[in-house]
């Protein structure tokens, strides 16, 4: 897959070195066969991250495989 591009991002409170990071994504389809890629960042139940991204097949040159 390559990265198309990021629809949102949201930071919503800090990471601090040491604290524990819980990811949660899903995976659904998008237009033109992409692929629309969701995720949840939390810290003890605490939301502190959310993104949206969108990707699709790599374009066959080589890069990235």
């Amino acid at each position: 897959l390559r990265l198309r591009s990021i629809k949102t991002l949201k930071f919503l409170q800090p990471v601090r070195p040491g604290e524990a990071v819980r990811i949660e994504g899903m995976i659904s389809p998008a237009e033109g066969g992409d692929l629309a890629i969701r995720g949840k960042y939390a810290i003890d139940e605490r939301r502190c991250a959310e993104v949206t991204l969108v990707a699709g097949p790599a374009s066959g040159d080589g890069a990235g495989t």
